[in-house]
């Protein structure tokens, strides 16, 4: 009995030693990865990551391998870990996921290489996912902190331009967060290529360019204004086009039906003659 005791009991503390030193195999594994990451020595974060397929552990307690990179700014480290399925959408410890932070900074060749890399379902997850409590999409995010560049990336991405949040603002009510001309006449640009309306109205009933101010809210008001301008000269022609055809129909159904009133007479007169 003892010695099934102590058989039992020395496997335990075996199992307990061979994890343990896979553990401490694996912590060692990260720290070199970080190194590797941070002196971009990027043989040596290949080597790692097939070794140890550690691309989703987090390297300093903090940060997943992917997010490290993209504060290095290691664009080959970047792709990497983009070969290897590093999870774009993995939190760090205060939440940062590798697509808000690129939007976030203005990260553009960064944003490209993300984005490039994901399947269609997950570039649709990533459209979908919200942040914040007012529930902004990565438009939003990009509408209130990054470029004017950065937008056309995701609007090229397929991001929607007229997304609400929780607040029922859309990217061009957020314009006026930092109050950017520049970032405006970039992103207004691209109102008929991609659909951008400038007519939505936020849950207080506030049109976009009540939420900029000066230049910016002056921008967004006249493109609104040519926007309804376009929209009604659209509706016209459409409607004359429509009533030209129901002219030519009816024109149509004249000369069929005096054809027909011919051709009902030419018989009669025919059987008469007979």
């Amino acid at each position: 009995m003892q010695d099934k005791f102590l058989h039992q009991n020395t496997q335990e503390n075996i199992q307990s030693d061979e994890q343990d030193s896979v553990k401490q195999e694996r912590a060692v594994a990260r720290l070199k990865l970080m190194y590797a990451i941070n002196t971009s020595d990027n043989e040596a974060v290949q080597s790692i990551l097939n070794q140890y397929n550690n691309q989703n552990e987090f390297i300093d307690n903090l940060n997943t391998p992917l997010l490290y990179s993209i504060d290095l700014n290691n664009l080959k480290a970047i792709q990497i870990l983009l070969d290897k399925q590093a999870d774009v959408f993995q939190s760090n410890r205060y939440g940062r996921t590798a697509i808000w932070d690129v939007v976030r900074h203005d990260r553009q060749e960064v944003a490209k290489l993300l984005f490039d890399s994901l399947s269609a379902d997950d570039l649709q997850k990533a459209q979908k996912i919200t942040y914040g409590p007012s529930k902004d999409s990565l438009m939003h995010v990009a509408a209130k902190y990054a470029s004017g560049e950065m937008m056309q990336i995701l609007l090229k991405f397929g991001f929607s331009p007229n997304e609400q949040n929780a607040e029922g603002k859309t990217p061009v009510h957020c314009l006026g967060y930092q109050n950017d001309k520049r970032k405006a006449k970039v992103f207004l640009r691209q109102a008929d290529k991609y659909g951008i309306d400038m007519t939505i109205r936020d849950n207080c009933g506030k049109l976009p360019e009540r939420e900029c101010f000066d230049d910016v809210a002056k921008m967004v008001h006249r493109a609104r204004k040519n926007q309804i301008l376009k929209r009604r000269k659209e509706f016209l022609h459409q409607r004359h086009m429509d009533c030209l055809e129901e002219q030519k129909n009816r024109r149509k159904s004249r000369i069929d039906s005096r054809a027909q009133r011919a051709y009902l007479e030419n018989v009669r007169l025919q059987r008469g003659n007979g």
